[in-house]
């Protein structure tokens, strides 16, 4: 989600045209954008609390602005925001709704399924990253279809084929990757649903012996 963000809005600053303003609302300690144009406008909340951020701090600066629209990035979506600003939220996922995931810690776990199904019930649009993410929000919220838009999150720009040689067999002897292999990248956690991903990577291996599964990633919850 933190990269989703960071892309997005260095993206919508790079294209921002001369009539349209950006404000760009966020609690961390300090700037986080190079203001290139004068109709940019980096805010800081000032709260390290995710709950008054949302629920205090956002829709008082929000609703001081007047702004034509405002979209939310991580799922959540203040109260009183005025009526005329219309409202889009982007939901990742719907893991709180799963207990079998046991995704998240238990305060946090209640605090988002609440902020999820109000902040999706009261938005103009709401943005899925993925089909999946859609179907959930129709089958378990009970979000009409006509509301939600799939826009798929894109690849960074760092992400390239290497081609030459040379590096990627540096690349290859560092990390003793084998021949052939199947890739995953993320954290180490219930909800990333590995346990099937080593089912279906069984069933492929025993056909193919040379194939390999290598993992990468951080210890995220329960890991």
């Amino acid at each position: 989600v933190k990269v989703y963000i960071d892309n997005l809005t260095r993206h919508l600053i790079s294209i921002i045209g001369k009539r349209d303003t950006l404000f760009i609302l966020h609690n961390s300690e300090k700037k986080l954008f190079i203001k290139s144009k004068n109709n940019i406008h980096e805010i800081i909340m000032n709260s390290k609390s995710k709950i008054i951020c949302d629920l205090i701090i956002a829709p008082e600066k929000i609703n001081a602005l007047n702004l034509d629209a405002v979209l939310f990035t991580k799922g959540v979506m203040p109260f009183f925001i005025k009526n005329k600003t219309k409202k889009i939220i982007t939901i990742h996922d719907l893991a709180y709704y799963i207990p079998k995931y046991n995704a998240y810690k238990f305060l946090d776990n209640i605090y988002m399924k609440i902020m999820i199904k109000s902040s999706c019930k009261r938005a103009d649009k709401i943005i899925a990253v993925s089909e999946n993410t859609k179907k959930d929000l129709v089958n378990i919220i009970g979000i009409k279809e006509k509301k939600i838009k799939v826009i798929y999150e894109a690849a960074d720009n760092n992400y390239k084929r290497v081609i030459k040689k040379e590096t990627l067999s540096k690349f290859i002897k560092k990390y003793k990757l084998p021949e052939k292999f199947i890739l995953y990248t993320g954290d180490i956690s219930p909800r990333k649903n590995l346990t099937n991903l080593v089912k279906a990577f069984n069933i492929v291996a025993n056909k193919d012996k040379e194939l390999f599964l290598v993992m990468t990633g951080s210890k995220g919850w329960k890991n």
